[in-house]
């Protein structure tokens, strides 16, 4: 798994000035790896919405991700099932 950073969220990082939020002095970006390779999961306001987007991506890609090995695991419960209607939804003719 990710370690977690001085931010204390596993796959966020500052990304400098953040162009879309006027009022925010900074953007963050989330990024997670898989089979070595790094994916890129976009540019985000707050590091809390940086590390969510990396939970969500975490769910997705990794069969037995633990709540523990979240950077939310209080959300753990919220992102299968989020997972699972997207999926059922993909799924449906």
């Amino acid at each position: 798994m990710a370690r977690r950073n001085n931010l204390g969220l596993k796959g966020v990082r500052p990304s400098g000035k953040n162009l879309s939020h006027p009022n925010s002095c900074e953007s963050y970006s989330a990024r997670i790896t898989l089979f070595h390779k790094e994916i890129y999961l976009g540019v985000h306001p707050t590091p809390e919405v940086a590390g969510e987007a990396w939970d969500r991506k975490a769910c997705e890609i990794r069969d037995n991700i633990r709540p523990k090995d979240l950077n939310f695991p209080e959300r753990y419960e919220e992102y299968m099932a989020d997972l699972k209607n997207t999926r059922k939804k993909i799924l449906e003719p």
